[in-house]
């Protein structure tokens, strides 16, 4: 590995970690894990975000946010299709945000868009929780793009990221990061995707009682050598007692990688790593350089390090033994929140924007000021014959578009709205 001493143990060429026993692990005591739950609870409004659509265009998934935020949480809805972005999805406490399905809900940046991490929490300083992404994809650029993450959580705690793809970022597809000593705490990434990324696919930095299960690692570290599923604290921190299971890491420098570049300024131990299949890997399957304790239970790591076979290289202390086994059971996951139905109307309290339209609803051949207010689905029109202004009621579901024209050819505009809802037009012939 670039830049990294790798202590040089060639295990066989198919080997099955549960089957070593160098270890004598009646002598070792090992810290008692975090929480085996990572759970996220929110509101129960659910609004989906094409209902925002009209209002706010690109925007339409942000300001869904942003609404269901202001009355206290709860959750968005993003439907089937790729979505177009100008800036990043910022998520606060008690949001839910999912789609309907990996490869199936996809977002990523329109072209032009200032590139950013495609989607965080609150903010670095921001202490947030009970967040929950899940059954979307998030598309980057390109891994030799902008240094960007696909999602980054910093400073969170309590909050789930299930059936998630996250690939073509320029750093990790997803980051579990820190501000200050506040790491990631009791945050599952579940089921995910990461492929084709310019450095990890998952990395964690600093943070305890955090799962990463079943998840598909592929083809990662395309821009820098460093691992699939990376567990390394910085200085001064600690990524302890955490799980890694039944994930599938493959085709990258290192597929699962524990590492601390000094065991007395940054601790990494007590950590589970189960059942997961690493193969293919350039520089070894399975890394843990200056770890404490960690626990191995039944992983298959096989056909790494090239024609050298390095398949595992552990610390002295790690431990191999079917008896930690309890050490890597899963907790169930929360179960998705139910679609809207649709339409979604937004709260009384998020005020409907003004749309001005200008056509000639007099027929005198010169533009009338018209302002259609979706919030009472009402016209106001303002003749240029000086007849005076005057009020037409029409329209007023949410999403409804004003398409004044002159639909009947008497050379008067008439008043008419589109509803995306139901694909129908309503037109007011002015004869």
């Amino acid at each position: 590995m670039t830049g990294r001493s790798v202590r040089s143990w060639t295990a066989p060429a198919a080997i099955l970690l549960a089957a070593i026993s160098v270890v004598i692990v009646s002598s070792l005591g090992v810290a008692t894990f975090g929480p085996t739950t990572a759970s996220a609870q929110s509101g129960t409004r659910v609004v989906s975000s094409n209902d925002y659509v009209a209002s706010h265009g690109s925007s339409a998934i942000q300001a869904a946010i942003n609404d269901v935020n202001g009355t206290g949480g709860g959750a968005v809805y993003v439907p089937g299709g790729v979505h177009l972005l100008d800036q990043k999805v910022r998520l606060y406490s008690n949001i839910t945000l999912f789609g309907d399905g990996m490869d199936l809900t996809i977002l990523k940046f329109r072209d032009g868009a200032v590139l950013d991490h495609m989607m965080s929490n609150d903010s670095i300083s921001t202490r947030d929780r009970n967040i929950v992404i899940r059954d979307l994809t998030l598309s980057g650029p390109g891994p030799s793009t902008a240094k960007y993450f696909g999602l980054r959580l910093i400073n969170v705690y309590d909050s789930t990221v299930i059936n998630v793809a996250s690939d073509k970022h320029g750093l990790d597809g997803f980051y579990l990061g820190y501000y200050n000593d506040l790491g990631v705490n009791n945050v599952r990434v579940s089921g995910c995707r990461a492929t084709n990324n310019g450095r990890n696919g998952i990395a964690l930095t600093h943070g305890s009682g955090n799962i990463v299960d079943n998840c598909r690692v592929e083809n990662n570290n395309r821009s820098e050598l460093v691992a699939g599923i990376d567990l390394e604290p910085d200085h001064g921190l600690n990524v302890s007692n955490n799980k890694v299971v039944s994930n599938n890491s493959s085709s990258q420098n290192v597929g699962i990688q524990l590492y601390s570049f000094d065991r007395s300024q940054a601790i990494q131990g007590n950590n589970a790593v189960c059942t997961n299949t690493a193969r293919y890997n350039s520089s070894a399957g399975i890394y843990d350089f200056n770890g404490n304790k960690n626990i191995y239970v039944n992983n298959t790591v096989t056909d790494n390090g090239g024609g050298n076979q390095v398949n595992v290289v552990v610390d002295s202390s790690a431990i191999f033994s079917t008896d930690y086994s309890a050490y890597c059971q899963l907790p169930a996951l929360p179960p998705p929140p139910a679609k809207p139905s649709s339409p979604t109307t937004p709260p009384p309290s998020a005020p409907a924007p003004v749309q001005r339209r200008i056509a000639d609803f007099d027929g005198d051949k010169r533009a009338d000021i018209a302002i259609y207010r979706p919030s009472n689905g009402t016209w106001y029109v303002l003749p240029s014959n000086g007849g005076g202004s005057y009020a037409v009621a029409w329209g007023g579901a949410t999403g409804d578009t004003p398409v004044a024209a002159d639909y009947d050819g008497d050379g008067r505009a008439d008043i008419a709205i589109y509803r995306p809802s139901n694909g129908t037009w309503y037109v007011l012939p002015s004869n």
